[in-house]
Protein backbone atom coordinates (compact mmCIF):
# COMPACT_ATOMS: atom_id res chain seq x y z
CA UNK A 1 0.00 0.00 0.00
CA UNK A 2 2.66 2.47 0.99
CA UNK A 3 4.32 2.29 -2.39
CA UNK A 4 0.70 2.59 -4.33
CA UNK A 5 -0.14 5.37 -1.89
CA UNK A 6 3.86 7.60 -2.58
CA UNK A 7 3.23 7.27 -6.48
CA UNK A 8 2.41 9.93 -7.92
CA UNK A 9 0.64 9.02 -10.95
CA UNK A 10 -3.05 8.11 -9.16
CA UNK A 11 -5.05 9.26 -6.67
CA UNK A 12 -4.81 6.63 -3.70
CA UNK A 13 -4.00 8.43 -0.71
CA UNK A 14 -4.71 6.21 2.18
CA UNK A 15 -6.21 2.72 2.96
CA UNK A 16 -7.19 0.10 5.67
CA UNK A 17 -5.27 -2.52 5.88
CA UNK A 18 -6.47 -6.33 7.69
CA UNK A 19 -5.06 -7.19 11.43
CA UNK A 20 -6.00 -9.82 13.62
CA UNK A 21 -7.08 -8.09 16.59
CA UNK A 22 -7.50 -11.29 18.64
CA UNK A 23 -3.52 -11.43 19.15
CA UNK A 24 -2.74 -10.05 22.27
CA UNK A 25 -1.08 -6.46 21.88
CA UNK A 26 -1.38 -7.10 17.90
CA UNK A 27 -1.46 -3.26 17.32
CA UNK A 28 1.24 -2.35 19.70
CA UNK A 29 3.39 -5.07 17.88
CA UNK A 30 2.86 -3.96 14.87
CA UNK A 31 3.85 -0.21 15.95
CA UNK A 32 7.15 -1.55 16.77
CA UNK A 33 8.05 -3.35 14.28
CA UNK A 34 7.58 -0.28 12.29
CA UNK A 35 5.04 -1.08 9.92
CA UNK A 36 3.15 1.69 10.79
CA UNK A 37 3.02 4.87 8.27
CA UNK A 38 0.97 7.91 7.10
CA UNK A 39 -0.57 6.06 4.40
CA UNK A 40 -2.64 3.57 7.29
CA UNK A 41 -6.02 5.21 8.07
CA UNK A 42 -7.80 2.29 9.68
CA UNK A 43 -7.61 -1.56 10.39
CA UNK A 44 -10.66 -4.13 9.63
CA UNK A 45 -10.60 -7.36 11.20
CA UNK A 46 -13.20 -9.43 9.01
CA UNK A 47 -15.72 -10.78 11.65
CA UNK A 48 -18.52 -12.36 9.46
CA UNK A 49 -16.73 -15.61 8.21
CA UNK A 50 -17.49 -18.70 10.21
CA UNK A 51 -14.36 -18.87 12.04
CA UNK A 52 -15.54 -16.14 14.20
CA UNK A 53 -18.13 -16.64 16.67
CA UNK A 54 -20.49 -13.86 17.96
CA UNK A 55 -18.49 -11.60 20.41
CA UNK A 56 -15.60 -12.40 19.06
CA UNK A 57 -15.12 -8.21 19.31
CA UNK A 58 -15.48 -8.27 23.00
CA UNK A 59 -13.24 -10.62 24.18
CA UNK A 60 -10.67 -8.03 26.36
CA UNK A 61 -7.90 -8.92 23.69
CA UNK A 62 -9.94 -7.48 21.03
CA UNK A 63 -10.96 -4.19 22.85
CA UNK A 64 -7.22 -3.50 24.42
CA UNK A 65 -6.32 -3.81 20.27
CA UNK A 66 -9.08 -1.38 19.59
CA UNK A 67 -8.51 0.79 21.82
CA UNK A 68 -4.85 0.69 20.69
CA UNK A 69 -6.08 2.03 17.46
CA UNK A 70 -7.48 5.01 18.31
CA UNK A 71 -4.56 5.95 20.89
CA UNK A 72 -2.59 5.94 17.13
CA UNK A 73 -4.87 8.04 15.36
CA UNK A 74 -6.19 4.65 13.36
CA UNK A 75 -10.13 3.61 12.61
CA UNK A 76 -11.68 0.17 13.40
CA UNK A 77 -13.56 -1.40 10.22
CA UNK A 78 -16.29 -2.75 11.56
CA UNK A 79 -17.52 -5.95 9.17
CA UNK A 80 -19.95 -7.76 10.87
CA UNK A 81 -22.76 -10.26 10.47
CA UNK A 82 -26.47 -8.23 10.78
CA UNK A 83 -26.81 -10.22 13.79
CA UNK A 84 -24.29 -8.95 15.56
CA UNK A 85 -24.60 -5.60 15.23
CA UNK A 86 -25.47 -5.14 18.99
CA UNK A 87 -22.25 -6.33 19.30
CA UNK A 88 -20.54 -3.71 17.77
CA UNK A 89 -22.32 -1.22 19.44
CA UNK A 90 -21.18 -2.78 22.40
CA UNK A 91 -17.84 -2.61 21.29
CA UNK A 92 -17.81 1.43 20.55
CA UNK A 93 -19.61 1.94 23.95
CA UNK A 94 -16.83 0.18 25.15
CA UNK A 95 -13.77 2.39 23.37
CA UNK A 96 -15.08 5.55 22.67
CA UNK A 97 -11.82 7.36 21.93
CA UNK A 98 -11.78 4.84 18.64
CA UNK A 99 -13.73 5.89 15.53
CA UNK A 100 -15.11 2.88 14.03
CA UNK A 101 -16.97 2.64 10.40
CA UNK A 102 -19.90 0.11 10.46
CA UNK A 103 -19.62 -1.18 6.76
CA UNK A 104 -21.75 -2.42 4.37
CA UNK A 105 -24.74 -0.46 6.74
CA UNK A 106 -24.41 -3.81 8.69
CA UNK A 107 -24.17 -6.39 6.16
CA UNK A 108 -28.02 -5.85 5.51
CA UNK A 109 -29.88 -8.42 3.31
CA UNK A 110 -32.22 -6.17 0.86
CA UNK A 111 -34.71 -8.71 0.66
CA UNK A 112 -35.20 -9.95 4.46
CA UNK A 113 -35.88 -5.86 5.05
CA UNK A 114 -38.07 -5.98 2.62
CA UNK A 115 -40.18 -9.54 3.86
CA UNK A 116 -39.11 -10.08 7.56
CA UNK A 117 -40.66 -7.57 9.66
CA UNK A 118 -38.69 -9.15 12.94
CA UNK A 119 -35.42 -8.56 10.73
CA UNK A 120 -36.53 -5.27 9.92
CA UNK A 121 -36.84 -4.12 13.15
CA UNK A 122 -34.06 -5.22 14.93
CA UNK A 123 -31.71 -3.65 12.44
CA UNK A 124 -33.31 -0.64 12.62
CA UNK A 125 -33.37 -1.02 16.31
CA UNK A 126 -29.47 -1.37 16.16
CA UNK A 127 -28.73 1.46 13.35
CA UNK A 128 -30.52 3.53 15.99
CA UNK A 129 -27.95 2.24 18.43
CA UNK A 130 -25.05 2.68 16.97
CA UNK A 131 -26.23 6.05 15.23
CA UNK A 132 -26.27 7.02 19.21
CA UNK A 133 -22.49 6.77 19.52
CA UNK A 134 -20.13 9.85 18.69
CA UNK A 135 -17.85 7.30 17.39
CA UNK A 136 -19.76 5.22 14.76
CA UNK A 137 -19.53 6.17 11.40
CA UNK A 138 -21.77 4.21 8.62
CA UNK A 139 -20.62 3.36 5.64
CA UNK A 140 -23.28 2.48 2.39
CA UNK A 141 -22.12 0.08 0.21
CA UNK A 142 -22.52 -3.66 -0.31
CA UNK A 143 -26.28 -3.93 -0.11
CA UNK A 144 -27.26 -7.67 0.10
CA UNK A 145 -29.17 -8.34 -3.17
CA UNK A 146 -30.34 -11.47 -5.72
CA UNK A 147 -28.75 -11.35 -8.96
CA UNK A 148 -30.16 -8.60 -11.56
CA UNK A 149 -32.19 -6.54 -8.77
CA UNK A 150 -33.70 -3.60 -9.13
CA UNK A 151 -32.40 -0.01 -7.42
CA UNK A 152 -35.83 0.35 -5.80
CA UNK A 153 -34.80 -2.56 -3.69
CA UNK A 154 -31.80 -1.04 -2.56
CA UNK A 155 -33.34 2.06 -1.97
CA UNK A 156 -35.09 1.46 1.17
CA UNK A 157 -32.00 0.13 2.91
CA UNK A 158 -29.78 3.00 1.88
CA UNK A 159 -32.69 5.40 3.01
CA UNK A 160 -33.05 4.15 6.32
CA UNK A 161 -29.12 4.53 7.03
CA UNK A 162 -29.32 7.94 6.02
CA UNK A 163 -31.94 8.98 7.99
CA UNK A 164 -30.56 7.05 11.04
CA UNK A 165 -26.68 8.46 10.64
CA UNK A 166 -26.09 12.40 11.01
CA UNK A 167 -24.91 13.77 7.52
CA UNK A 168 -21.52 13.83 8.70
CA UNK A 169 -21.30 10.39 10.05
CA UNK A 170 -21.66 8.59 6.47
CA UNK A 171 -19.45 7.65 3.84
CA UNK A 172 -20.09 5.79 0.65
CA UNK A 173 -18.07 3.05 -0.70
CA UNK A 174 -18.50 1.03 -3.51
CA UNK A 175 -17.60 -2.59 -2.52
CA UNK A 176 -17.04 -3.40 -5.58
CA UNK A 177 -15.70 -6.25 -7.35
CA UNK A 178 -16.58 -7.97 -3.91
CA UNK A 179 -20.41 -7.63 -4.41
CA UNK A 180 -20.37 -9.84 -7.21
CA UNK A 181 -19.22 -12.62 -4.59
CA UNK A 182 -22.46 -12.70 -3.18
CA UNK A 183 -24.98 -12.18 -5.73
CA UNK A 184 -23.35 -12.94 -9.01
CA UNK A 185 -24.78 -9.82 -10.02
CA UNK A 186 -24.88 -5.76 -10.15
CA UNK A 187 -27.88 -3.39 -9.06
CA UNK A 188 -29.14 -2.29 -12.50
Amino acid sequence: MRELCEDSANSVCGGIISMDLQQPDAVARWREAGLFHRWVKGVRHVLHVPGQPPGSCLTPVFISNVIALGDAGLCFEACVRNEELGDVAGLARQTPRTDMVLNHMGNVDAERLRHDANYSRRWRRNLQSLAACDNVFCKVSGVITPPKVDINLVRPAVDIALNTFSRDKVVFASNFPVCDLGTGGVVE
